[in-house]
């Protein structure tokens, strides 16, 4: 969209004619079209709670965006109008594409088969390479080298970041990173292996990803973190768990998991009564309740079965219940309210 921010400041420094401005404008509103349909096929088969928030939010821009366009294209002969929206149309172009971009990886994170987005997409690309007619390989092998380039920058800013991660996750990643790289490398040099080598790098490009989903604690923490509870702090605790019975993840993700809920639920009961006066006996049964979902959580990397797991889940939801229910009927008796769960 480029060609519409250039021909908008033209226009205002009286560079490009009316009828031009115009053409530039219709042809900003069908691509605004096209690039709709293209977010919508991206989007097919995709779980929609994996992707809400990112597409919403590009959703959004995209509307104000076009709504813009089409202010501009029906005043376009007042100076004013044009003057006032180019760098506003110019500022929401760059944030559609920025969020584009968030909605994507998002999208092919949540494809699978691992939880990183680079890799699903290379291994969309491979898979597509195998089966590629001579006339399009150039196209495809374009298509790949701009994925690698994009993996490699990747790689480096994830090596800038890694340390900042909880301890075990930076270890992990400090193993998983050298590893992706050599890979990276390997699909450098496909076009001179031969098909059974093909199919090896095919594989453990697929098994990196996979070990690579154990530590993703973004990916792991929006995917599980919705159910069965109304605390998502707690769900991701008791999701773990159950991850760590099918071994999917390590000890060391479930201990994090249960430590964080804790940490939260208590910094966030701390906040409410310093806004909710609640009687003796309240505050009594309040606090109450408090350290018994505590306990539960801290039970949680006890559970050595599903069935135990899933018997627990039930208790832990009545307790989530009523820690809830408590502070809602406090806030509805003050007046006031204060969205406890918005905080995780």
């Amino acid at each position: 969209m480029e060609f519409l921010v250039e021909a908008l400041r033209a226009r205002v420094n009286n560079e490009l004619g009316l009828d031009e401005l115009m053409t530039e404008l219709q042809s900003g509103l069908s691509h605004m079209e096209t690039h709709r349909r293209e977010i919508a096929s991206m989007l097919e088969g995709v779980p929609d709670f994996m992707v809400a928030i990112e597409r919403d939010d590009w959703a959004s821009t995209a509307s104000q965006l076009e709504g813009r366009l089409k202010k501009v294209l029906d005043d376009v002969r007042t100076p004013a109008t044009v003057n006032s929206m180019s760098d506003d149309i110019a500022g929401l172009i760059d944030e559609l594409h920025i969020k584009s971009l968030g909605l994507r990886e998002s999208a092919w994170s949540a494809r699978g088969p691992s939880s990183h987005p680079g890799v699903n997409e290379l291994l969309y690309i491979l898979d597509r390479l195998a089966d590629t007619p001579d006339e399009e390989m150039e196209m495809m092998g374009e298509y790949l080298s701009l994925k690698l380039d994009a993996e490699f920058a990747r790689l480096e800013h994830q090596g800038g970041m890694y340390q900042e991660l909880p301890e075990f996750l930076a270890q992990a990643m400090e193993e998983l990173l050298p590893e992706y790289q050599e890979i990276l490398t390997r699909i450098s040099s496909y076009q001179e292996m031969e098909e059974e080598e093909f199919e090896g790098l095919f594989e453990q490009l697929e098994a990196w990803g996979m070990s690579y989903s154990a530590f993703d604690l973004d990916f792991l923490s929006k995917r599980y973190s919705s159910v069965p509870t109304s605390l998502p702090c707690v769900n991701f605790a008791l999701n773990c768990q159950l991850l760590y019975l099918d071994e999917v993840v390590t000890d060391d993700m479930v201990d994090y998991s249960v430590g964080q809920a804790v940490e939260i639920i208590q910094t966030g009961s701390d906040k409410f009564l310093e806004e909710q006066k609640l009687s003796d006996l309240d505050l009594h049964v309040y606090k109450e309740v408090l350290s018994d979902l505590v306990s539960a959580l801290e039970s949680i990397p006890e559970i050595e079965d599903k069935p135990e797991l899933q018997e627990f889940g039930g208790e832990l939801i009545n307790l989530c219940n009523k820690f809830i229910g408590l502070q809602n009927r406090a806030e509805t008796e003050s007046g006031s309210r204060f969205d406890y769960k918005t905080d995780f």
